[in-house]
This record gives structure tokens, sequence and C-alpha cells, in this order.
């Protein structure tokens, strides 16, 4: 690879630039960072590794200049410090891919060049795949494989462990092909996403494989910030941000967020129980604590999904008897007649009213209530999808 190696100290220049090389690699060394931004902009790099604390421009600064460079938002950027991270936000790192803490092991951070080295390669083939002749495909055959491919990619209806219950449902407004999906064990923590994907069958389930292989377990595990020193909070934050780059193209992503209505995906950490989430387009949550006290995170309200609208990470610490509930804009339109804010309303008074059940069958009771209900005008767009999380 062709690699921008940014540090200030002529040690750590001297000793990574000669592993960097012995590996094969193609390394540029500066020792600050308005020098790295100007040698970014006028050469092709494939990857920036950059240390934090450095003098004029510090690492951060620097990584979000590179963001700005148009045409170059797929470059890796690797940040490395000794600093201290606990108590710092965990937004600070937006735009970074990548956080390695000193010291770190040479045979670590080398398997992490090969997976960024492979993900080039895969970039480097798309345009290739797309200069290839066309072939007119089969539909029927497609339409089997697509159906195929949706069951094989649905989670269990239902995940329990450590004190934690993961469901989810689809309700009655809508082709389930619309509606995907996925909840999976990372680490420490549990990982959900689910979208109201639109387009025809086909393609809703194309795009429906492509969010199973850039969010699932395989594709966040494969980005796991390993260091020991890293707050749970900042690895939350750094894993969401960097799918919802990958969602838009970028760290050898595909663009596929204006193919979607909406948009939720979330980690929690097990141990405590604290959750963040993004959340974009059509796509709410509701939030009902153990004690009572209840909660919303309305709809962004966009037709369609973009990056702007995953900037924002909420958080939400829960406790004992605490629930979420995260739905598609078909059942706020069903609750509300497409009325969309006396939508929510109406699934908050319903949730209020189910506490003592289950956490399973409140998510199906309330489904059942707004069943009966007229459709949206716009069938296509009343999706009804369901994923409810609570702690036991």
């Amino acid at each position: 690879m062709n690699i921008l190696f940014a540090d200030d100290d002529p040690v750590m220049q001297r000793i990574l630039a000669e592993q960097l090389k012995d590996a094969g690699h193609q390394v540029a060394v500066v020792g600050d960072g308005y020098e790295a931004l100007e040698r970014f902009q006028s050469e092709p790099f494939q990857l920036v590794i950059t240390d934090w604390q450095m003098p004029a421009m510090d690492g951060l600064e620097l990584v979000r200049q590179i963001r700005k460079v148009p045409g170059r938002d797929r470059t890796y950027v690797i940040l490395i410090t000794g600093k201290e991270l606990d108590g710092l936000r965990a937004d600070i790192f937006s735009g970074v891919d990548d956080l390695i803490t000193k010291p770190f092991d040479w045979r670590d951070f080398e398997r992490r060049l090969q997976r960024v080295e492979e993900q080039i390669i895969r970039i480097q083939q798309e345009p290739e795949a797309a200069a290839e002749p066309s072939v007119q495909p089969d539909f029927s055959h497609l339409n089997r494989l697509s159906g195929e491919l949706r069951q094989a990619m649905r989670p269990a209806r239902s995940f329990r462990g450590e004190g934690i219950e993961c469901n989810w449902q689809i309700g009655p407004h809508c082709p389930e092909y619309g509606q995907t999906q996925n909840f999976f064990e990372l680490s420490d923590f549990l990982g959900f996403y689910m979208a109201d994907i639109a387009g025809e069958p086909i393609t809703v389930d194309m795009t429906g494989a492509l969010l199973h292989q850039l969010l699932g377990a395989a594709a966040l595990a494969e980005r796991y910030p390993e260091g020991k020193l890293i707050p749970v909070s900042v690895k939350q934050d750094l894993l969401l941000r960097q799918s919802a780059l990958r969602l838009s193209g970028g760290a050898g992503g595909m663009d596929i967020l204006p193919r979607l209505r909406g948009l939720t995906l979330g980690l929690m950490h097990r141990e405590s129980r604290e959750m963040q989430y993004m959340i974009a387009g059509r796509n709410s949550m509701s939030y009902l604590s153990g004690s009572g006290r209840f909660s919303i995170a309305p709809s962004p309200g966009a037709e369609s999904c973009s990056p702007e609208q995953l900037e924002s990470v909420y958080h939400i610490p829960f406790q004992s008897g605490d629930r979420a509930f995260f739905f598609t804009e078909g059942l706020t339109k069903a609750a509300g007649k497409s009325r969309i804010a006396s939508g929510q309303e109406r699934i908050f008074q319903t949730l209020q009213e189910l506490p003592e059940l289950p956490l399973t069958e409140s998510a199906r009771e309330l489904l059942a209530r707004f069943a009966a209900l007229p459709e949206s005008d716009d069938p296509g767009a009343a999706g009804v999808s369901l994923l409810s999380i609570g702690i036991e």
C-alpha cells in the first residue's frame, strides 16, 4: 500500500516506517499535520496513519481536514495515541476508522493493515466488475434466490442472555421483503439494526444482503477497537460511526442510504447495559423505564436516509425493567392514521398500558392493537416492523 505516516517523534518515525517498508509498503513520512495534509492532497495515498499529538495541526484536526478533500472519502485513517482516553467525549473521534493506543503490538498492527489492504483491493475491483458485459437475468430464478437469501439472513425471533432480551416482529400492513432486522453478539456488545428498504423485491433483498455484510457481526468484529485502554463508550461510538461511514460509501463500504426509508443501528454493552444508537429516515423509538418514565426519539422525518442524519449518537443507560421499542414508519402511521405526532402519542399510551406483560407479548399486543386500523394512503411506505429490547 501507499501509506502516509505523520508523527513528530523522530524515533517513532524511523521505527514504524522501517517496519512498514519491511512489510512491503511504500511510506511517506511527515512531521506535522500541515505537511501531511499537503502531501495527502497531492498524492494518492491509500492509508493514513497519524499520531494524535503533533505541533501546529494535531492528528484529529488532520482527520477532519482529510474528510473534506473531494473524492478521497474512502481513504482509511488510523489514529495512534498514548493519551489517557477515560472521560473523553466519544464524538471527537468522528472520521477515524481505527484507534490504536501506545504501546501496541506490531503483530496486531500488521493484522489490521492486512484487513485494510483487503478492503482496498475490493474497492479497486468494483470498477472492473461494473465494466463487465451485462447478462439478461432469469428473474424467476432470482426471485427464488432472493427469498432464500432473506430467510438465511433472518435472525431468530428472540435473543435472551445475561438478563438482556431482544425480539423482533413484522406487522400485517406490509410485505415482509421491505423490512430487515438483525441482532447479534459481538465480544462485549449486543448489536442490532433495523431498516425499511424501498424498491422492488429483488432490489430490496439485495440491499438487505448488503446491510447484513456491512453491519453484521463479522463486519463489526473486523473493525473492533482492541485497545485495552479505550473506554467502552468510545468503542461503541467508533463502531457506530464507522458503520455509518461504510453505509455512505466510505471505508470500503457502499452508498446504500438513499435506498432506505428508515434505519436504526445500535450497540448495548452487556456489562454496563449502556446502549448507544443512531436513527435515520422515518424510523422512531420509544423508551419505557422500569419506574414508568417514558421518552421518545422522534423520526428525523426525511423521505430517505442520509449521512447527516447519522451524525448524532444517542445514549441510554439501561436499568432493570427498562424497555426500548424501535419501529418503522408503518406503525406510527397505523397508530395515527397517517398523522405522525398523534401516532407516536397513541403508541406511548399503549405501551404504558402493557408494562406487566413479558417483552415479546408486549410487542405482539402493540402490533395487534393497530392491525385493524386503516392503512396509509401509500401502502408501499407503510411497512410495520418492531424491534424491542429489555432488561430483566
